[in-house]
């Protein structure tokens, strides 16, 4: 009974990690991939069906993730390529074994040449003992060493501060320099300045010029008004005068003819008289 229960299980098991099977999986990964992204580029686009395709592309998704899950990835047995990998727990009594063996055999042979431990303990004390003083040692000749780095660097400072006079030096000559430059400058600023202000009287003489100008520009332009009225006013008396002569003369010519009207009645009546 137990043997024919264990060969559905064989065969299911061989199917899901059939080369088939493993086949199916990988291009199926793909085509729900591909509805998935449809289905979500119908909804961001608005497209009619966008529910249905989103729908359909979230359903395909769920059964990939529901499939995978009976993808079983085959396990490589790494011991065989790395063998230290195979330790297994009697591997490692046996190895506690051992080392007990070891510290054993040494401690028989301490016995057996009458080495207590307290003598192998002073002889560990003076092996400290003996590094310290090696350390010491170096540390003596570190200080030597670092001694005459010392004094190097001693006459690599007194250079510089040779150096750094010589700089201090060139620096107050440079500043002198500017004091007298920014003096300079100061009376040059109020050159500028007293220079402005004497162009900004100017500007307003000349501003007041160009306000008479105008002025006179606009009385000359009245008084050529006023004389072309005048002029105007002349010509109409001129025209005037023509008619009074005119009439004067016509009216000398009328008191001649009367003269004569009354010369000739006074001679008529003198003549008859």
């Amino acid at each position: 009974m137990a043997k024919a229960k264990s060969k559905p299980s064989k065969k299911k098991g061989s199917f899901l990690q059939s080369h088939a099977f493993k086949a199916f999986m990988a291009k199926l990964y793909g085509w729900g991939a591909s509805v998935v992204i449809l289905g979500a580029l119908f909804k961001i686009q608005h497209w009619k069906g966008a529910g249905i395709m989103l729908t359909l592309g979230l359903s395909t998704e769920a059964l990939i993730f529901f499939l995978s899950a009976f993808d079983i990835q085959k396990e490589y047995d790494w011991t065989k390529v790395y063998p230290e990998l195979a330790v297994t727990d009697e591997h490692e009594e046996g190895e506690s074994t051992a080392k007990k063996s070891i510290s054993g055999e040494i401690e028989k042979m301490l016995e057996e040449a009458k080495i207590e431990t307290t003598l192998v303990r002073r002889l560990g004390e003076g092996m400290n003992k003996l590094a310290n003083t090696v350390d010491g040692l170096k540390e003596v000749g570190n200080a030597a060493v670092l001694t005459s780095e010392y004094a190097g660097k001693l006459q690599v400072a007194s250079a510089s501060l040779d150096k750094i006079n010589e700089s201090y030096g060139k620096a107050a000559e440079a500043m002198t320099l500017l004091s007298e430059a920014s003096a300079s400058s100061k009376e040059y600023f109020d050159q500028i300045k007293l220079a402005t202000s004497n162009l900004t009287a100017l500007n307003s003489v000349y501003e007041l010029e160009l306000n008479e100008q105008s002025k006179h520009k606009e009385i000359m332009s009245q008084y050529q008004d006023k004389l072309g009225e005048v002029l105007s006013n002349l010509s109409d008396v001129g025209s005037i005068s023509v008619q009074i002569k005119d009439g004067f003369s016509k009216l000398n010519e009328n008191l001649t003819g009367l003269n004569n009207i009354y010369g000739n009645m006074l001679s008529a009546m003198t003549y008859r008289g």
